[in-house]
C-alpha cells in the first residue's frame, strides 16, 4: 500500500517539484495617482537655521509664557564686555542694561525681569526672522 504524504499528493519525486512558486510580484505603482504622494525625508538643517527657527519658536510663545524662557542662572551681566552687543536688543527697554549676545530676546531682563521686547518689536522681529528663513 502506498502512503501519502504532503510531498507525495503530486505524485512527483522530484525535489524541485515540492518548492512552493515565488508570489507574484505586486506591482509598486499599480494605483498611481490614487495614492497618497509619501512625503520626502527633510533635509538636514544647518545650526544656524536651527538656532534662528529656535529664537523664532521662543518668539513667538509670547510674553505670557515668558517664565519657561526666563534668564538660566541669573544671566549675564558683562554688560557688552566681554561679548558682542545683542543685535536684536541692544539695551533693556525698562532699566536700560546694556544686552550682549548671550541674551535671546525671548527671555526676560536680568535685572529688572521685564520682557526686553515690546509687543511691536516682538512682531517686526518675527517677520525678519520669517524672511530670513
Amino acid at each position: 500500500m502506498h502512503q501519502q504524504t504532503p510531498w507525495t499528493e503530486k505524485g512527483s519525486t522530484l525535489p524541485s517539484d515540492r518548492i512552493r512558486p515565488p508570489a507574484p510580484p505586486t506591482p509598486k505603482n499599480a494605483a498611481k495617482g490614487k495614492r497618497k504622494a509619501e512625503p520626502e525625508p527633510e533635509l538636514p538643517k544647518s545650526k544656524a537655521v536651527r538656532a534662528l527657527e529656535g529664537l523664532r519658536n521662543a518668539m513667538r510663545v509670547g510674553v505670557g509664557g515668558m517664565e519657561k524662557y526666563a534668564t538660566p542662572k541669573g544671566g549675564c551681566f558683562c554688560q557688552a564686555r566681554m561679548h558682542a552687543l545683542s543685535p536684536h536688543a541692544p539695551l533693556c527697554r525698562a532699566c536700560g542694561l546694556a544686552l550682549c549676545t548671550l541674551k535671546s530676546p525671548a527671555q526676560t531682563c536680568s535685572s529688572c525681569a521685564e520682557p526686553i521686547l515690546a509687543a511691536p518689536q516682538r512682531t517686526a522681529l518675527l517677520e525678519r526672522l520669517d524672511a530670513r528663513l
